[in-house]
């Protein structure tokens, strides 16, 4: 029997090329680390979600290429975001309650395209009035006015929401992934290198 000596290294011990591909290592470990739950259900809680929105699935990609960010799917409209976007409205308290009382919107989002920021959604959304009564009868005709701001509204808080989601996200990875979380990773871990900043499996 034969034994070899071999020579390694802690993670501080390496020389910084050495460094750079201990941290390629270190993050393609992180890309199947799920990182994202636990900010995904804060940013729920934090910004109240599920208040407005009907809440699915949420998606992202980042952090630094075109076509990244963050967004979520969702079934339908809470009753509060329609409340807010008819308050939105520059119009006569008296029609914004009758609007509270007889509007109606059905809505659900699907991810479109390659991408997972904002705009790659498809939203679709209709409005209508719940209503037999004579005393509406021009209700429909006079919100329809209104349609494209209410509708607006509703994709200006998706957007918003999406913008928060992405940010929290963000901050999140440079967190985890800059040199002190690196090397504490790796210290906790006893991950041990060779020269050139290969794992040493052993």
């Amino acid at each position: 029997m034969n034994a070899i000596e071999l020579k390694v290294y802690s993670y501080n011990e390496l020389s910084q090329n050495a460094k750079e591909k201990a941290k390629d290592n270190y993050h393609d470990y992180f890309c199947f680390s799920d990182y994202s739950g636990e900010i995904i259900d804060y940013w729920l809680e934090k910004y109240n979600v599920e208040k407005y929105f009907y809440y699915k699935k949420a998606y992202f990609s980042g952090f630094w290429s075109q076509g990244d960010g963050a967004m979520f799917e969702y079934y339908n409209l809470e009753s509060d975001l329609i409340k807010e976007a008819i308050n939105s409205l520059d119009i006569k308290k008296s029609i914004k309650d009758i609007m509270y009382n007889t509007l109606r919107i059905t809505a659900k989002s699907e991810q479109s395209g390659h991408y997972y920021h904002q705009k790659s959604v498809n939203h679709n959304l209709d409005i209508y009035i719940e209503t037999n009564s004579d005393v509406y009868a021009n209700l429909y005709s006079y919100t329809a006015l209104y349609t494209d701001e209410i509708k607006q509204y509703i994709i200006d808080k998706y957007d918003n929401l999406c913008s928060e989601l992405y940010t929290m996200l963000e901050n999140e990875y440079e967190m985890l992934t800059n040199e002190e979380s690196i090397s504490m990773f790796y210290e906790d871990n006893g991950t041990m290198f060779f020269e050139d900043g290969t794992v040493y499996n052993f």
